[in-house]
């Protein structure tokens, strides 16, 4: 049966936003992969990633400036004038299953640093200052469980809209991957 009804032809039309265009076809104030029609959208997923880190771990596994990387995401974390600056944005995909220790200790700014499930997905864990009555302004997630092979969006964002400067990110396996290969593997000063 053919609906007569052109307000329902025209919602139906509206609900239909282009993913990738940049353009608000709805005119709800959300273009693309912001507006929640497009989130099971595939490109939506990873759309805003920067860099694949692939399963590097270990001190300093991403460096740069985040001056010009854009503001697209939002950690729940952040609060007051937080409202949130440029963030650089990656994927990490552990080979191991286990516990990790993400922290953006030797940045230059204040940060907010959170995990996603990709870029439109669930957060799975976000820190705002490791020690605010320190003023320790950078950020750490500890212990956080990932399967091996489990692809997450991790963002280093900057707490206001004008902080600038240059991100460290460390990822630090805090579990034994290999309890025979004579290592430290997670950096608790015991081999094996």
């Amino acid at each position: 049966q053919i609906s007569n009804n052109t307000e329902d032809l025209s919602q139906v039309q509206n609900d239909m936003d282009d993913d990738n265009d940049g353009i608000d076809d709805e005119g709800d104030g959300l273009a693309d992969c912001q507006d929640e029609d497009c989130f099971g959208d595939s490109y939506c997923f990873d759309y805003c990633v920067s860099t694949d880190l692939n399963d590097s771990t270990g001190t300093g596994v991403a460096t740069g400036e985040n001056y010009g990387a854009g503001d697209l995401l939002q950690g729940s974390c952040s609060t007051g004038q937080g409202t949130g600056g440029e963030e650089a944005i990656f994927y990490f995909t552990p080979a191991d299953t286990g516990t990790y220790t993400f922290t953006t200790t030797g940045t230059d700014y204040d940060t907010v640093l959170y995990i996603k499930d990709d870029c439109v997905g669930e957060e799975i864990a976000c820190n705002d200052d490791t020690d605010f009555a320190g003023q320790d302004y950078t950020s750490t997630l500890e212990d956080v469980f990932l399967f091996a092979g489990q692809s997450v969006v991790v963002v280093v964002d900057s707490y206001e809209e004008f902080e600038y400067g240059t991100y460290n990110l460390d990822i630090i396996p805090t579990f034994e991957p290999d309890c025979s290969d004579g290592l430290d593997n997670d950096g608790d000063g015991l081999a094996d």
